[in-house]
């Protein structure tokens, strides 16, 4: 993932509608595919350099799935950025062969890992982020998104719920070096084999790591934060923990 060529930047940023409104920010990508993502920079005028949270969702959903946290997140002193993956919400809908699509997101490092590339250097650039303290909080292939750049040094922590082992070295690019670096593994007991995953998982990566498994349940991704909100508090505290210091 190191050594991918950025060869589309941003083509257009939307104007703020309001003092919490976020901009509309446009991504190009090869083969003429556009992603939108909203960038939330929270109260009307802040410039000071911050913590930058990118937050990707699951599979067959979009940015949306993650309005229920961006308000603490902003409130915790956080920029936002909710991306729409390729395929999903306002980004450039999938390709019609549903069939050949889904796979290549799940397992392709050249193409999902790319996207994240882009919108990980645009957040560098930035004068309202701290480039040294950026997060991923991903759910399902958006987690594994997340682990994926956890081995990347512009990354400071992520947090993956219901993360899929294989598929996340696959989109890292070289198993035989994976070791993620301050990963929360986050999985729901009764979703087969994801207990699993985020258990090996833990075991390849790196310290500071940490997984939790929520009892009783079948939820998946973004999914599991709203079911039990004591995780919700437990990953904003790691976040604090992890982002605290420049």
């Amino acid at each position: 993932m190191h050594g991918f060529l950025v060869l589309f930047a941003v083509v257009s940023v939307g104007a703020l509608t309001g003092p919490s409104e976020p901009e509309i920010v446009h991504f190009k990508r090869p083969k003429g595919v556009v992603l939108e993502a909203a960038y939330h920079r929270g109260g009307p005028t802040p410039k000071d350099r911050r913590p930058a949270v990118i937050l990707l969702h699951q599979a067959g959903s979009s940015r949306q799935e993650w309005d229920f946290i961006v308000p603490e997140l902003l409130g915790l002193g956080y920029r936002v950025l909710a991306l729409d993956l390729r395929g999903h919400g306002a980004s450039t809908p999938a390709a019609k062969d549903k069939r050949s699509f889904y796979p290549k997101l799940f397992t392709d490092p050249l193409l999902a890992p790319a996207d994240l590339t882009v919108v990980i250097d645009w957040l560098r650039v930035r004068r309202d982020v701290d480039y040294s303290r950026i997060a991923i909080i991903g759910g399902s292939v958006g987690a594994n998104l997340a682990i994926s750049a956890a081995v990347r040094k512009e990354v400071r922590t992520a947090v993956a719920l219901s993360g899929h082992n294989e598929n996340a070295q696959k989109l890292a690019g070289n198993p035989a070096s994976f070791a993620p670096r301050r990963v929360f593994y986050i999985a729901a007991a009764g979703e087969p084999g994801r207990v699993n995953h985020a258990e090996a998982l833990y075991a390849a990566s790196q310290y500071p790591k940490r997984v939790a498994v929520l009892a009783g349940s079948d939820a998946h991704g973004a999914s599991i934060l709203k079911e039990d909100r004591r995780l919700g508090k437990a990953v904003l505290a790691w976040l604090e923990e992890n982002l605290s210091k420049p």
